[in-house]
């Protein structure tokens, strides 16, 4: 008799299986189509890699036409200031309702971030949405009777909890957000707490480096992270072009006080330039040297892009005449006065375009042929009093700042 009740046992569980089996084999696809709004290769290769994926769900048919379908992705991109995304929204044709949204959010388009992160969770949320439908529910729909049908809300993932992203910064460091200002909490570090997939505009500054601004995004895991700021600049050298002239002076600069003050020296020359080179050196009396220093400041931070200046120094002139090189016969010297725009034309920080005048007085013991051949610029240097002369026209140069 127990034997007996084994082997009904067994059999009634062998039913259950089949027809069980029979009941989710008796279950419709669901079919779904996906549509970009526009025409960008990130979509491209977001739509791409995703009708490949629902080719592999048991569950789901992937359709061509999205009139024939009832299910479809909606794929999208949006820019906003520095940062870009990319959404995917789920529509039923049945309800007309929006089963879900996702959205993956960027500075710099990173496709292993794409396929490995954004595209898996898109792939559960269409699994989660879009189930299979019960014999009936699609008899009902095949027939046109939406009305009728009645679907179960998906499940909703819980809210997320926040996670702790570490910044390792320059000591002292201040870092301004929204929500308030947080200075080092520990030895070069900063902690936040925030919710996965946040961003936040900050604006850093530290000792001895420049001001930065930028945006900080939150991971969907604790981790660590280098907050990037640019030190403050020591030395800087100086590679110009008189405009009127062309020919190439060199210099170098000493910064003080976070990169507001600096003392320069340079030296200008015109022997080896593009006038001499079009004049055939039909006269070598042209050639001078001129050695000059002086001390000057800009009038914003080392932050801006565009950064104006002014500095004064000193001058003097070796000429090279008939005799051969000297301090011009027995006394040249000026004061330069430099007027200029610092501007930051390439995605490097330490490399930027100079453009500055520099109007001269000079004091000469004499004025007679060769020194007047020697000034830039067209006409004689304007006279002013006794020995003192203003060289105005010309002194315009062009060339880079190379921070060191």
């Amino acid at each position: 008799m127990p034997m007996m009740i084994k082997r009904l046992l067994l059999v009634c569980l062998s039913l259950v299986t089949v027809f069980a089996a029979a009941q989710e084999s008796a279950l419709v696809k669901r079919s779904i189509a996906v549509v970009t709004e526009q025409d960008h290769p990130q979509l491209q290769i977001l739509a791409q890699n995703m009708e490949a994926e629902l080719f592999n769900i048991e569950s789901i048919n992937a359709a061509v036409n999205p009139g024939e379908s009832d299910a479809v992705i909606y794929l999208g991109r949006l820019e906003f200031g520095s940062r870009a995304s990319l959404w995917v929204r789920g529509v039923d044709r049945y309800t007309d309702a929006e089963v879900f949204t996702e959205t993956h959010i960027f500075q710099n388009f990173d496709l292993e971030a794409l396929l490995t992160d954004f595209l898996p969770r898109v792939i559960t949320a269409v699994k989660t949405g879009f189930p299979p439908l019960d014999p009936e529910t699609a008899r009902i729909a095949a027939e046109g009777g939406r009305a009728d049908i009645v679907f179960s809300e998906p499940e909703i993932d819980p809210r997320p909890e926040p996670v702790t992203l570490t910044l390792h910064v320059p000591p002292g460091t201040v870092l301004i957000l929204k929500n308030g200002i947080r200075k080092n909490e520990k030895e070069g570090r900063i902690e936040l707490r925030a919710l996965p997939g946040a961003i936040l505009p900050y604006r850093a500054e530290a000792p001895g480096h420049v001001s930065g601004e930028g945006e900080l995004v939150i991971g969907s895991m604790d981790q660590h992270t280098t907050l990037d700021m640019v030190p403050f600049a020591l030395w800087a050298v100086d590679l110009k072009a008189r405009l009127w002239e062309f020919g190439a002076s060199a210099g170098i600069i000493r910064f003080l006080l976070d990169e507001e003050i600096y003392l320069y020296a340079s030296l200008e020359q015109n022997i080896l330039s593009l006038k001499n080179v079009f004049t055939l050196w039909d006269d070598a009396s042209r050639g001078f040297v001129q050695p000059l220093a002086g001390i000057g400041g800009y009038g914003l931070p080392p932050d801006y892009p565009v950064r104006p200046y002014m500095g004064f120094g000193v001058l003097t002139r070796f000429v090279f005449g008939d005799e051969g090189m000297y301090l011009s016969k027995t006394l040249t010297a000026g004061i330069d006065i430099s007027m200029g725009l610092d501007v930051k034309l390439f995605k490097r920080e330490d490399i930027s375009i100079i453009l500055d005048y520099t109007p001269r007085f000079f004091y000469s013991s004499f004025y007679d042929n060769p020194f007047e051949k020697y000034h830039a610029g067209e006409g004689l240097p304007v006279h002013l009093e006794g020995h003192w002369h203003l060289q105005w026209s010309g002194p315009v140069n062009l060339g880079v700042r190379w921070k060191l």
